[in-house]
C-alpha cells in the first residue's frame, strides 16, 4: 500500500474523530441551556387526625389511613399528621398547597352556647395538641383566622369528617336549634378554608372519607354529583346562598326534613379534573409518589431565658361560674424576657366533680336543733378524667395544691368550653361560662395558687327501657354509636392574652361552671397560640383547685386517727365558706314577738350553721351517736373560716371506721345535700390497752 495513501487515511479518521468530538461536544453545551422537561405533579392529600380520646382516635386513624391508601393507589402524594403530634405548625406545613384536605377530630363553631358573636381565633377550624407527644386528649383550637397563614392547591376540596358543628349539628346531647342556624354553622366553617383558597369543603358527621378520595382523584365530575350521590345521602337536600364566601352556595342534606345535620357542601361550581389540574404534589427520583408522616417540626422555647414561675395564684374567691383573674408570679428573671403578647393556656382536668345539689331543704325553723344529726351521706363519684388524681379527696382543704406530677405535655378540655373547658371550657375561650349571680366577696384574701373551664357536655338521656312480667328493665334497642365525639370537661385548652407585670404575668378568667376538685394546668403560647416546648411548660407548675358553688363549704380535717375504743377526743377541723352565699339565719323578732330593744322594740337573732360528726362502721359494728359543734357565725359569709374542735367519743369494738364531717346550714340543710363533699376522716380504733396518739396529723391549716 502507497505511504500518501495509508496517510491519507489516518487523516481521514483523526478528523473523523475530532468533528464527533466537536459535536458531543456541541450537544452537551446545548444541552446546558436547553429547558428541562418539568416534573410530574400530582395531588397532594394531606391528612389531619386530632386528639379524640384514646378509644375515638384509634378509630379516626383507622379512618384516615383507609383515605390514605386510596390516595396512594391513584398516585397521590399522601402526607400524614396524626395526634399526638397534630400540632398547628406540622398541620400548617402538611395543608399548605395541598390538592385534598382530610380533618377527623374535634370541631367548634358558631352559632354555639359559648359566645354569643362568632370567634375567629378559636372556631371554624382544628382541634389539635397543644404540644407534640401529648396525649390523645387535650386539644387547643385553631379556628379560621389562623387558616389566613395558608395557600391551598388550586381547586383544593377540603373533606371534614365526624365533627361537631362543621356539617351544621351542635354536639350530641345538645340541642340543634334552628335550621337557619345550621346553615349559619356550615358557611361559617367553610369561609376559612375558601379563604384559604378551597373551591368546595365537604362535610360527613357519619360517614368516613376514603370514598370521596376515590371519586375527587379518578373521576371528572362535579363536587356537587360527587356529594349528591354519596352513600350517606338522605334525600331531603336544599340549598342557600353563602353569606360569608361571595359566589358559593351552601347544600345541606338533613336525616330528617329539618334535624339531624350531618352533611353539608359549600362550593361554586367546581369538578375533579380542576382538582386534578391543580395539583402541587411531588413526585420522587424514580417516579415515586412522596408519602410522609409528619413529625413535629421545631417549635419555640423559653427555655434558655433564665425564667422560673412560681405556683399561680387567684385573685377571687374560687366560685363557680365567677370571673377572676390568674396570676403566674415569676420568681426569678425578667419579665421582659417573656415576649410581648404572649398567651397563657388553662386546662380544668376535673378529680371529682361535686354531686348535684339536691332540692332545697324545707323552711327552717326559728329555733333549728344544734345536735341534729345528718344521716350519712354517700361519697360522690368521681367525674371521668383523662388522668385523674388519686390523691383527690374530698376533704381537700380549699386552697390550691401543688400537683405531685406536673404534665406539660397535657397543657393544654370548648367543653368546647367549655369549654369544654368545654375548657372548654372551651373556654380567649370557645366556651366560656355564665356570668355569676353572686360576685364573691371582694375583702377575700385569695390563697396561694388556682383558674376557668367550659361548661361540661350534658348527659344524652338513655334508650327507653321496657319492663318485663319479672320487674327486670331491658332495653328496647341497642344505642347508637355516635362517632362524633361531644366536648369532654377537661379536654380543652383556652387560651388568652396574658398581662406582663412586675410579679409576673395575669390573665382574666371564668371557673368551671361545676363545683368540685380540678387539676389546673397552665400552659405558655406564643402571641399567635401555638404552644411553647416542653421544657418550657415544665417551667410551670400543675395545682389543685376546688370550685365551690352558691352554697358550698371545704374542709381541713386529719386524714386518719388512731383512737382507743371508748375514748373521748377533740378533733381539730377547719371550716371554710367557700360559696357565694352565706350559712346562718338571721331572725329580726319586732314588738310582741320577743322584741327588747328600748329604741324600737326589734331584735335580731342570728342562728349560726353546725359541725357534725357520724361514725360509719366498715362492719356493721355499734357506733357512738354524732357529735356537732356550732360555727361563729363570723364566719357564715363568703370566704369565712375557722377553726373548731369536734369532741367525739371513739367506738367501744376495735376497728376501721370513718368519721363523716357535714356542715348543717339552718337555712339550707346539710350541705353535703347540696352538692359540698363531706370530709371523711379514716379512723383506727385500737384494744383500750393501747396508747392513743398524742398528736393527730392535720390536713390544711
Amino acid at each position: 500500500m502507497p505511504y500518501g495513501c495509508t496517510e491519507t487515511t489516518s487523516l481521514n479518521r483523526t478528523t473523523q474523530r475530532a468533528l464527533a468530538a466537536l459535536l458531543i461536544g456541541m450537544v452537551v453545551a446545548l444541552a446546558a441551556f436547553a429547558p428541562v422537561a418539568a416534573a410530574a405533579r400530582v395531588p397532594k392529600v394531606a391528612i389531619v387526625v386530632g386528639p379524640v380520646g384514646d378509644v375515638i382516635t384509634g378509630r379516626y386513624k383507622a379512618l384516615a389511613n383507609e383515605a390514605a391508601q386510596v390516595a396512594r393507589n391513584a398516585g397521590a402524594e399522601v402526607v400524614k399528621v396524626y395526634t399526638p403530634n397534630a400540632t398547628w405548625p406540622a398541620v400548617r406545613t402538611a395543608i399548605t398547597g395541598a390538592s385534598i384536605v382530610i380533618y377527623l377530630g374535634h370541631g367548634n363553631g358558631w352559632p354555639s352556647r359559648y359566645r354569643d358573636s362568632l370567634f375567629p381565633p378559636s372556631q371554624n377550624g382544628f382541634g389539635l395538641n397543644p404540644v407534640a407527644g401529648g396525649d390523645n386528649s387535650a386539644h387547643q383550637y385553631f379556628g379560621e383566622a389562623s387558616l389566613d397563614s395558608v395557600k391551598l392547591a388550586k381547586g383544593a376540596v377540603v373533606l371534614l369528617h365526624h365533627l361537631c358543628y362543621a356539617s351544621g349539628n351542635t354536639e350530641p346531647g345538645l340541642p340543634e336549634g334552628t335550621v337557619d342556624m345550621a346553615v349559619q354553622r356550615v358557611d361559617n366553617y367553610a369561609a376559612g378554608f375558601i379563604r384559604a383558597g378551597a373551591a368546595a369543603v365537604v362535610a360527613e358527621g357519619h360517614m368516613g372519607p376514603a370514598w370521596y378520595v376515590r371519586q375527587l382523584l379518578s373521576g371528572r365530575g362535579s363536587i356537587e354529583s360527587i356529594w349528591n350521590r354519596s352513600p350517606s345521602a338522605n334525600g331531603h337536600g336544599f340549598k342557600a346562598k353563602s353569606v360569608r364566601s361571595n359566589g358559593f352556595v351552601s347544600r345541606l342534606d338533613p336525616e330528617n326534613r329539618s334535624s339531624g345535620f350531618y352533611r353539608s357542601l359549600v362550593s361554586r361550581g367546581s369538578t375533579a379534573g380542576q382538582l386534578q389540574a391543580g395539583a402541587s404534589g411531588q413526585v420522587a427520583n424514580g417516579g415515586q409518589v412522596t408519602n410522609a408522616v409528619v413529625g413535629p417540626p421545631p417549635v419555640p422555647t423559653l427555655a434558655n431565658a433564665a425564667l422560673k414561675f412560681g405556683t399561680l395564684t387567684l385573685g377571687s374567691l374560687p366560685i363557680a361560674a365567677t370571673k377572676t383573674h390568674v396570676t403566674i408570679p415569676l420568681a426569678s428573671g425578667k419579665t421582659s424576657s417573656i415576649p410581648a403578647g404572649a398567651q397563657v393556656g388553662l386546662r380544668w382536668d376535673p378529680i371529682l366533680l361535686d354531686a348535684p345539689a339536691a332540692t332545697p331543704a324545707p323552711q327552717p325553723s326559728a329555733s333549728p336543733e344544734p345536735s341534729a344529726s345528718p344521716a350519712p351521706s354517700a361519697s360522690p363519684e368521681p367525674a371521668s378524667s383523662a388522668s385523674p388524681s388519686p390523691g383527690g379527696s374530698p376533704a381537700a382543704n380549699a386552697s390550691v395544691e401543688t400537683s405531685a406530677s406536673p404534665s406539660p405535655s397535657a397543657s393544654p378540655s370548648p367543653s368546647p368550653t367549655p369549654s369544654p373547658s368545654p375548657s372548654p371550657s372551651p373556654t380567649a375561650s370557645a366556651s366560656p361560662s355564665p356570668a355569676p349571680a353572686v360576685e364573691p366577696s371582694p375583702t377575700w384574701k385569695a390563697p396561694k395558687g388556682l383558674f376557668e373551664l367550659p361548661s361540661p357536655e350534658p348527659v344524652a338521656e338513655p334508650e327507653p327501657e321496657a319492663e318485663t312480667s319479672t320487674g327486670v328493665l331491658i332495653p328496647t334497642e341497642a344505642p347508637a354509636v355516635d362517632l362524633v365525639v361531644p366536648e369532654r370537661v377537661g379536654s380543652v385548652v383556652d387560651i388568652a392574652k396574658a398581662k406582663r407585670g412586675r410579679e409576673g404575668i395575669e390573665v382574666s378568667v371564668t371557673y368551671p361552671a361545676e363545683p368540685g376538685l380540678y387539676r389546673l394546668v397552665p400552659t405558655l403560647h406564643t402571641p399567635s397560640g401555638v404552644a411553647y416546648d416542653a421544657a418550657t411548660q415544665a417551667l410551670l407548675t400543675p395545682v389543685l383547685v376546688r370550685i365551690g358553688g352558691k352554697i358550698a363549704v371545704a374542709y381541713g380535717a386529719p386524714a386518719t386517727l388512731t383512737l382507743n375504743s371508748g375514748m373521748e377526743a377533740a378533733i381539730p377541723v377547719r371550716v371554710l365558706n367557700s360559696g357565694s352565699e352565706a350559712w346562718d339565719l338571721a331572725v329580726t323578732l319586732g314588738p310582741g314577738q320577743g322584741g327588747d330593744d328600748p329604741a324600737n322594740g326589734y331584735h335580731t337573732s342570728r342562728f349560726p350553721a353546725v359541725l357534725t360528726g357520724t361514725w360509719v362502721s366498715t362492719t356493721a359494728a355499734p357506733v357512738p351517736v354524732a357529735s356537732s359543734t356550732e360555727l361563729d357565725a363570723s364566719i357564715a359569709g363568703p370566704g369565712g373560716s375557722v377553726a373548731v374542735t369536734l369532741a367525739v367519743t371513739a367506738p367501744e369494738s376495735p376497728g376501721e371506721y370513718l368519721l363523716l364531717l357535714d356542715t348543717i346550714s339552718p337555712t339550707r340543710g346539710p350541705l353535703s345535700a347540696l352538692g359540698s363533699a363531706p370530709a371523711l376522716v379514716r379512723v383506727t380504733v385500737t384494744d383500750p390497752g393501747a396508747s392513743p396518739s398524742s398528736e393527730l396529723p392535720q390536713r390544711g391549716g
